[in-house]
């Protein structure tokens, strides 16, 4: 007979103790009978109540490495502040490769535990999937997105996020058209949605040139964010995945002469990064997303101090209470700045060659 800990416990206090573990611990606990398997496995307002209750302190960071004399790539989930107490422990982390016979192109992000991965996608056909890193299930979700281009040339931006009105993810592909004599552009925006068998266009369309082409948008909440460029002012451009339509939200007042920056969400709060004048480092941070006042002065280091030049840098991850952030030159090695004291630190990693970082938690999420 089986003997199960829910016939000591009501089913009510069951759940809530398990909702609060993370989720390491209860794919192992999934082993300890059918009813927690099935309640671990299935039961999707469960599932909810775990993310719910978890992902605020589950503030992770995916790292996406080159494989030692290989072009395959790895994943490394981990916590950031593990990553930013002792960032060398990494080399000794699992490695995920969730194919094994398809080559992947790039993660498009991540929502509520689920990355977007682009894979076998070639050329003017595009194919995407859906991965949860913790549970190692990969989940096939679009068919192909072939692209007629008919002799113009196509610049691509790409899109993952959670539609909460109607419990769905959506991959998006924004197609700028550029015909090669008058130059004059226009914009397709094309969606689809987990469990549907075609792509569909919307009939929205950012109505501002990007900053940037072939880069992926960064997801927080219902919202997918690229940084466009209107009449040399920088600005952001926000597609709502509710009612799939574009909004244009400003920079914080000060910043009208930047000409290069880059926006990445960490710790579910949006940043802003940027070089000014080729001597500071300065990283802003929006409070509350959409909220112009909101925007604060995180960060302004000089290279000096740094001694070292991060021109054409990227943020990898922040802690919790912003503290510390994260930057990486060149794939092989991380600076770590601690606010509270400005303390520098350096990290080589010699053999490593790392491609990018995505904001994640872990979750038991399945589309």
């Amino acid at each position: 007979m089986e003997i199960c800990p829910q016939f000591v416990l009501p089913s009510e206090l069951l759940i809530e103790i398990l909702s609060w573990l993370p989720v390491k611990s209860l794919i192992r606990f999934k082993c300890v009978c059918k009813s927690w398997k099935s309640l671990i496995s299935n039961d999707k307002p469960f599932v909810k109540l775990q993310l719910d209750r978890r992902s605020p302190k589950n503030n992770h960071v995916l790292l996406t490495s080159r494989q030692p004399r290989s072009s395959d790539c790895c994943f490394i989930p981990c916590l950031v502040t593990r990553l930013l107490e002792d960032p060398s422990f990494i080399i000794k982390q699992d490695r995920f490769l969730p194919f094994e016979d398809i080559e992947f192109e790039k993660v498009i992000g991540s929502s509520n535990g689920l990355v977007c991965l682009q894979v076998g996608g070639y050329g003017r056909r595009l194919c995407f999937c859906l991965w949860n890193p913790a549970t190692r299930l990969t989940f096939h979700m679009s068919p192909p997105l072939t692209l007629t281009l008919d002799g113009k040339f196509g610049a691509l931006n790409y899109g993952f996020g959670y539609d909460v009105s109607c419990n769905t993810y959506k991959v998006v592909v924004v197609l700028s058209l550029y015909h090669p004599n008058d130059r004059v552009s226009e914009k397709v925006t094309v969606v689809h949605c987990t469990g549907d068998s075609c792509w569909r266009e919307t009939l929205s369309v950012p109505d501002v040139p990007f900053e940037f082409y072939h880069i992926c948008g960064a997801s927080l909440g219902d919202c997918v964010n690229w940084l466009a460029n209107k009449f040399q002012q920088l600005l952001i451009v926000s597609l709502d995945m509710r009612d799939e339509k574009y909004r244009l939200l400003s920079l914080p007042e000060g910043t009208s002469d930047v000409s290069h920056a880059e926006i990445q969400v960490s710790g579910n709060c949006l940043y802003l990064f940027y070089d000014h004048k080729r001597t500071h480092f300065i990283v802003w941070k929006m409070r509350e997303f959409g909220v112009q006042e909101s925007w604060t002065r995180l960060v302004n280091i000089s290279y000096k101090h740094l001694q070292y030049d991060l021109l054409h840098q990227w943020l990898i991850c922040l802690s919790g209470d912003g503290d510390i952030f994260t930057l990486e030159k060149n794939g092989k090695l991380v600076i770590i700045y601690n606010l509270s004291d400005n303390s520098v630190k350096y990290v080589e990693f010699p053999n490593k060659s790392w491609l990018g970082a995505n904001d994640y938690v872990e979750s038991l999420i399945s589309p």
